[in-house]
């Protein structure tokens, strides 16, 4: 990464090894260390601010895959990830000349994932994944977003912005006689932390609410996400090329599936904004071979 004034570079040594001891089944491990470069406001306002470095990872995993037939397979794995040198504004932030970002920030990603596939032998496809997983960092607590006042308790570890705890997605398909088919996919997923407010103070000068907390910061999640999608497709063969038409129909069944909180002016009304809704989709595909 190569700016005005401004370079760095990193060395990411990985490993990764496989071993069967029976047929059928295989062992699997590997680690390695992983960075990433400064996105976008975090490189600071302008050239003479920045002194942000890479993000820094060390991942690990390890886990077993085993061929039942050769449909039928599984596949399960555990992982761990060690998070620092996370960008994080500078707590000792003192005047305009100190870096308004700085690598100082740790956290960690935990969790199994766990896989069931059925391979396109016949006339069926589909497969099922869980993932349990945790994903959190070592910070000072949150103060609500919008007041963006940083409270005295010490540091703590609590969940990322975007930390999902369980993720579950099912996808299956049927070919049908005449080149016709059929699949649907089910997502269920861990609704976002978020912080929970109730109420707002009432500041007589600026004329504004500023929100409190009823609790401490992302300690509340928004309800879980959840979908089902529908799809039927048609494929025509000719000599040299083919053609398939399919209607995909997305969010046929739903949940609520918010993706934030959104408060009234004074904090004690609150309502989701949610996602898309149900939308049908029609389309067409076509290769040719020279």
């Amino acid at each position: 990464l190569t700016l005005p004034y401004y370079s760095i570079y990193s060395v990411d040594p990985r490993f990764a090894v496989r071993y069967s001891p029976i047929e059928g089944t295989t062992l699997k491990a590997g680690s390695g260390l992983y960075h990433q470069p400064p996105q976008g406001p975090d490189l600071g306002f302008d050239e003479t601010d920045i002194q942000v470095d890479y993000e820094r990872s060390w991942a690990t995993e390890f886990g077993i895959e085993q061929q039942f037939s050769e449909a039928i397979e599984a596949d399960l794995t555990f992982f761990y990830k060690k998070l620092d040198e996370l960008i994080i504004e500078n707590e000792d932030l003192q005047s305009s000349s100190d870096p308004f970002f700085v690598n100082g920030g740790e956290g960690r990603v935990r969790g199994m994932e766990i896989l069931l596939r059925h391979n396109p032998v016949g006339n069926f496809f589909g497969w099922i994944s869980y993932t349990l997983s945790s994903a959190e960092r070592y910070a000072v607590p949150l103060a609500d977003d919008r007041q963006r006042t940083r409270p005295t308790e010490a540091k703590e570890w609590r969940p990322f912005e975007y930390d999902q705890t369980h993720i579950l997605v099912a996808l299956a398909g049927y070919d049908l006689p005449k080149d016709w088919g059929v699949s649907g996919r089910f997502r269920y997923v861990s609704g976002n932390p978020t912080t929970p407010l109730e109420g707002g103070v009432y500041d007589i000068d600026r004329d504004v609410y500023y929100p409190t907390q009823s609790a401490g910061g992302l300690s509340k999640r928004l309800p879980p996400f959840y979908a089902l999608d529908l799809r039927v497709d048609k494929r025509w063969t000719f000599k040299r090329w083919w053609l398939e038409t399919y209607i995909d129909l997305l969010n046929v069944v739903r949940g609520e599936n918010p993706e934030a909180e959104e408060y009234n002016y004074d904090y004690t009304e609150s309502a989701y904004i949610r996602g898309l809704p149900f939308i049908p989709s029609i389309g067409l595909r076509a290769e040719y071979a020279f």
